[in-house]
């Protein structure tokens, strides 16, 4: 009844009963409880605790639309989809997702909510140990190349610091440009992202298949840049 759509929707809190053994002075009790002040409070505290999350977690996103479209987003979000968690890092995930399937169509949005996405995922994951690259001259040629999970390439419409700097200073976000900006979000790189060249992108999403060492003994140094950065693995 808390998390039911609508603050005021009798069958949507009445239909949580189904398959509960319940007595019928249970179900009336119940039932009475949902235009009551309690009720409604407990369900704005937390819608309010939700909200709060994600303003908090998915800020550069949120910062694309305008006003009207982030609450619209938020409100939508909200009642589409159910609390899984009362952490931070959950419930921003799950809002991206949603996100990236139902936002207005706004320039750099998608892409902001890939980039932010990328960067919980990779500051939540563990930290590389040392010595995990070998050096070069130590590769096998049968050794797999994969992507690290938390592992990122996103295409920016626009140069990402100028992008990232409108959001973050809130100035005018710069306009799409013809040719996209790939940007690498991975685990051990020392602020989780950085640009990375058209090469490095390339490369990276060739590794999405599968390869081996034996594949790239041609593109040892960007192979290399990718492995110290985390965003490939040696098995």
């Amino acid at each position: 009844m808390v998390t039911a759509r609508g603050v005021t929707a009798r069958g949507a809190a009445g239909a949580g009963f189904d398959g509960l053994a319940l007595t019928p002075e249970e179900r009336g009790w119940l039932e009475g409880l949902a235009g009551t002040p309690g009720l409604a409070v407990t369900r704005h505290i937390g819608h309010w605790w939700r909200e709060t999350k994600l303003r908090m977690a998915a800020r550069l996103t949120l910062a694309v639309l305008d006003v009207d479209a982030r609450e619209r987003l938020i409100q939508d979000y909200l009642e589409a989809t159910p609390c899984a968690s009362l952490f931070f890092i959950p419930e921003a995930l799950g809002f991206l997702d949603y996100t990236l399937l139902s936002a207005p169509e706004v320039p750099h949005v998608l892409d902001i909510a890939r980039f932010e996405r990328a960067l919980l995922l990779a500051r939540e994951a563990a930290p590389l140990p040392p010595g995990a690259t070998p050096p070069a001259e130590e590769w096998r040629p049968e050794w797999r190349i994969t992507p690290h999970p938390s592992a990122a390439a996103v295409a920016f419409a626009a140069p990402p610091t100028l992008l990232l700097g409108a959001l973050l200073g809130g100035g005018r976000l710069p306009a799409p440009q013809p040719e996209p900006t790939p940007v690498l979000i991975a685990p051990g790189l020392p602020h989780l992202w950085r640009p990375a060249t058209p090469h490095e992108a390339a490369l990276f999403s060739r590794a999405q298949q599968g390869l081996t060492v034996a594949d790239l003994h041609a593109e040892d140094e960007v192979l290399s840049a990718l492995l110290r950065a985390g965003a490939l693995l040696l098995a």
